[in-house]
């Protein structure tokens, strides 16, 4: 009995270790592209890592989709495009940037890349709809006195979203106003006759 246990553990010991690829895939940033009527191009850029102990490619990638939180816009969210060299088999320490594109409507909020069950079945919240993300943008660029950029996100977001003329009319106006004081100060600066 004793000798059959030093045999089995010895041929445990002695089993060669599988080694394998592992990945670690991260979002490094999205950005949106083409907006249209009513849809617009997201294209979400990822960086993923060989962490495994093994070369070879991360094949996740075939099993991910994008989806939002409100699932009516699911079925209206198209894949457009990925990276050509997304599949390339990447040494282990190694990483390689990439990205996947999809045509998704301008409402569908709460976007999230999943992976299928056969993949792992992992969420990532990618960002809000492409309208919203207008209107977080047009707030940083007033709150960081780029007025100008601020009125063309606001008024953006209002041809996409005509209920909320009403509510953004007074900080478009604001916007105006605080770039026509800029613009004055500017001229008085550097001497120029003010209006």
């Amino acid at each position: 009995m004793r000798t059959s246990l030093l045999l089995v553990l010895f041929f445990i010991y002695n089993l060669p270790v599988i080694s394998q690829p592992e990945f670690k895939i991260a979002v490094e940033s999205k950005e949106w592209k083409d907006p249209e009527i009513n849809y617009v191009i997201l294209e979400i850029n990822l960086r993923i890592t060989n962490v495994g102990d093994s070369k070879g490619a991360c094949e996740d990638l075939s099993g991910i989709g994008l989806y939002s939180g409100d699932s009516f816009n699911n079925s209206l969210i198209v894949f457009k495009e990925r990276s050509k060299g997304i599949f390339q088999e990447i040494n282990v320490g190694d990483h390689i940037n990439c990205f996947l594109s999809f045509k998704v409507p301008n409402t569908a909020n709460g976007l999230t890349l999943k992976f299928s069950e056969n993949h792992g079945g992992a969420e990532k919240f990618i960002t809000n709809s492409y309208n919203n993300s207008l209107l977080e943008d047009a707030e940083n660029y007033f709150a960081n006195k780029l007025y100008t950029k601020a009125i063309e996100n606001y008024n953006i977001y209002v041809s996409n979203e005509p209920s909320q003329k009403f509510n953004l009319i007074l900080r478009i106006a604001d916007c105006y106003e605080k770039w026509v004081i800029k613009i004055m100060l500017i001229m008085i600066f550097i001497n120029l006759p003010t209006i």
